[in-house]
């Protein structure tokens, strides 16, 4: 079987907090995830705020340990690609960019879960990653504004991608009132006003998929 090519779609998290004595003291992982950037080169890493680093884009070959991996090897780190399954820039629907199910597609987490599984993998090998960015999408018409309603485009910054902090602050600034929604069918979270829709996970969904795990 022709060996498999893990691409690990990282995201950055960005923590507010000042780590406190006690804190640096607990055994906590404290998990970075980095992508190799020429903006943002490993030497400007603090590695004093994390205790395990992740690389994106590798794969480790299962014959040479030289970064690629067969289904066949059960003894390896498989980070699963659990998002950007669709974005505002290729898609007129809005949809989950990091949808667990989908009736209606292949281009879910459960299946590829399914198929690793299938493919002879342990499932207690497998690491199931929660995206902390979604996707915004400008409406063609607000009053139709669930999922797969028609869109025409990204919303917010021309590229429809947005932190989950960036989220929290827009929505906050921009509809307080106005409630996040919960997509138990594809397992996602919500949020729209007037012509912009912003999917992303917010605590149903992350608990959904932590269940699931």
């Amino acid at each position: 079987m022709v060996a498999k090519i893990i691409t690990i779609v990282i995201f950055y998290i960005f923590f507010s907090i000042k780590l406190r004595p006690s804190i640096a003291q607990t055994n906590w992982i404290r998990v970075g995830y980095y992508r190799p950037s020429n903006e943002f080169p490993i030497p400007y890493i603090n590695f004093t705020l994390f205790t395990h680093i992740i690389c994106a884009y590798a794969a480790v070959n299962s014959t040479s340990y030289q970064l690629s991996l067969s289904p066949d090897d059960k003894t390896e780190l498989v980070h699963v690609i659990s998002s950007n399954y669709t974005q505002p820039l290729s898609s007129n629907l809005t949809s989950a960019h990091a949808a667990l199910y989908d009736p209606s597609s292949y281009l879910n987490t459960d299946y590829g879960i399914r198929d690793w599984i299938i493919g002879g993998l342990s499932a207690n090998k497998l690491v199931l990653s929660l995206p902390f960015y979604g996707s915004a999408w400008t409406l063609e018409n607000p009053i139709n504004n669930g999922i797969g309603a028609p869109a025409k485009g990204p919303a917010v910054d021309g590229t429809g991608f947005l932190t989950h902090k960036e989220i929290k602050n827009y929505t906050k600034r921009n509809g307080p009132d106005v409630h996040v929604l919960y997509n138990s069918t594809n397992v996602v979270n919500y949020w729209t006003k007037g012509t912009t829709w912003i999917g992303f996970d917010d605590v149903e969904a992350v608990r959904a998929k932590v269940a699931y795990a």
